[in-house]
């Protein structure tokens, strides 16, 4: 679905509705030409969020697979960065 930016300006809270009940994008024109894409929050993580966390845990679990790590403690700290993220 296709919307100029007028319209949005117009009517942004019912657009807000629109999307986040279809989740489905919206692309949105300025002078008939495409500039932009509005997506609900739940397709953003999906495709965005979710996606990035999957190949951050996928790239550490082969690089502890290759390392060839054996020590416990080693083994420990991979299993927590692959659960929790390497934030902690």
């Amino acid at each position: 679905m296709t919307v100029n930016a007028l319209k949005i300006r117009q009517s942004f809270g019912a657009i807000l509705k629109q999307v986040q009940a279809s989740n489905e994008p919206l692309i949105i024109e300025k002078g008939r030409v495409p500039v932009a894409v509005l997506i609900s929050l739940k397709t953003y993580k999906e495709r965005f969020i979710d996606l990035r966390e999957k190949e951050k845990k996928d790239e550490l679990f082969e690089s502890f697979v290759a390392s060839g790590t054996k020590t416990e403690e080693n083994s420990m700290k991979a299993l927590r960065e692959l659960r929790y993220g390497s934030h902690r």
